[in-house]
């Protein structure tokens, strides 16, 4: 049943990259909340089948904070948006790793894969720190500071993800599903904090359907136990 909401999803996803690509504001500030939406719907019809509740409500509430930040964040140019956009992300990141993390407990490879996740995020903040500019010149240090913490909080929940491989509650299925998943939405930020900080000329191609398609594979890992 939770795939039910598949097509309607993968239809506002590409109403979402058709309105994008023709500059159609109004085409995506329906599309891009509505596909996140849909996902929402995909998490939430999990509970239809024999599954756990509590996990299910941390990844309803995550996406739901989404759907609010997909609303805002619409025109690019817009930096009061952006920055109202990206506050909500934060606290949707950070939703899922709490979830994850209060769920799967702390296991013995955490420290590994928290060092290796530590490494990741200092190379993309030296990239970050030497390419930040672009045509409308350095962000400010608040600006700086909050692109920092939210690229540490999302690295800390990538380690948490994979971290769920070690634990009992998730079923190795889920694991792979949220671990992809986040892993994804991180990645289309990176391109969005590209386009935003270092080049303003840096396509956007796969942006929109890394996170869309990252938030899809991280609801599907509700009704996979």
């Amino acid at each position: 049943m939770n795939l039910i909401p598949l097509p309607f999803f993968l239809a506002f996803m590409v109403g979402d990259i058709v309105g994008r690509k023709n500059n159609n504001l109004k085409l995506v500030s329906v599309c891009q909340p509505m596909t996140t939406a849909m996902a929402l719907v995909t998490a939430g019809l999990s509970n239809f089948g024999d599954h756990r509740t509590p996990y299910t409500i941390g990844i309803v509430v995550g996406l739901l904070i989404a759907v609010i930040a997909d609303s805002i964040l619409v025109s690019r140019t817009d930096k009061s948006a952006f920055i109202k956009g990206m506050v909500l992300f934060f606290f949707t990141i950070v939703t899922y790793g709490i979830t994850w993390t209060k769920l799967s407990g702390i296991s013995s490879p955490d420290p590994i894969i928290s060092i290796v996740m530590l490494i990741i995020y200092c190379i993309i903040t030296v990239v970050f720190l030497n390419g930040r500019g672009g045509v409308d010149g350095k962000p400010s240090h608040i600006v700086t500071t909050g692109v920092l913490v939210y690229l540490f909080a999302f690295c800390l929940v990538i380690s948490r993800a994979i971290s769920t491989f070690y634990g009992d509650y998730f079923s190795t299925s889920q694991s792979i599903l949220l671990t992809i998943g986040i892993t994804l939405f991180f990645m289309g930020d990176c391109q969005l904090g590209i386009y935003h900080f270092i080049n303003k000329h840096f396509p956007m191609v796969q942006a929109p359907p890394f996170y869309f398609v990252g938030q899809l594979l991280i609801a599907l890992s509700c009704s996979n136990f």
